[in-house]
């Protein structure tokens, strides 16, 4: 009888060990679970954060002012940097309502190949339906990226960080501006500063070349092209 009892001790002690062992691994197992979705829900709240983070942060501009400003005041000794800094964010303010708007608006200093890269945008977003409307606009910064000469063509590139709430996102975003002077007629032909400048009759829209006095398509008085000033003549967003 002893050994029945004995038996039956160690039979009971088997299944409380067995039954111990499942109740352990159940018990990782959740604890392993539960580890898990913390760890995800760690993990989503952390990229949620940052990129909110990364929403809040301006973007860096390429800051090349303290180099090229002093090149520009050599060749342009009546240059007014803040004037002409103040004069890119407007036009990027204004080509961001233009695209809002569905027309162009405040882009008088624009060369109409710039205007050209609006109507562009505007009539992408009408055959592709999308309806952008960029709201609370902020210029963080604005530096000279760059300045180049070429010919008798002069360029400087400005870098603007912009943000904007586009589709109830906020996005940081950088655009380059390129400001454009024909100073040497010799070296840059008419024909060249037509095409930089890319202005067109207001009548018909036919091409016209600098100094030309009537349109040759439809025979308009003209105003003559006055090359030697500061145009806007491109942007793009960075």
């Amino acid at each position: 009888m002893d050994y029945i009892y004995i038996g039956l001790i160690v039979v009971a002690a088997g299944v409380v060990i067995v039954c111990g062992v499942k109740i352990v691994r159940r018990i990782r197992y959740k604890i392993y679970r539960v580890k898990n979705l913390l760890g995800n829900l760690i993990f989503k709240n952390g990229m949620a954060l940052q990129n909110e983070l990364i929403e809040e942060k301006p973007k860096s501009v390429s800051g090349m002012t303290r180099l090229c400003l002093p090149r520009i005041l050599k060749d342009f000794p009546d240059f007014d940097y803040t004037y002409f800094k103040q004069l890119t964010e407007n036009l990027i303010k204004s080509i961001l309502n233009s695209v809002n708007n569905g027309n162009l608006e405040n882009l008088d200093n624009a060369a109409d190949s710039l205007k050209k890269q609006v109507k562009l945008k505007i009539k992408e977003n009408l055959n592709t339906g999308k309806n952008e409307k960029f709201r609370n606009v902020v210029i963080h910064q604005t530096e000279i990226m760059n300045y180049t000469k070429n010919n008798g063509l002069y360029t400087i590139t400005f870098q603007s960080a912009v943000e904007y709430v586009l589709s109830e996102r906020k996005v940081q975003t950088k655009y380059d501006v390129e400001l454009a002077f024909i100073q040497d007629e010799e070296k840059f032909s008419a024909q060249e500063a037509g095409s930089v400048l890319s202005t067109t009759c207001p009548n018909c829209g036919g091409p016209v070349k600098v100094k030309q006095n009537n349109c040759e398509y439809c025979g308009s008085l003209l105003t003559a092209i006055n090359i030697r000033s500061w145009k806007y003549v491109r942007y793009k967003e960075s």
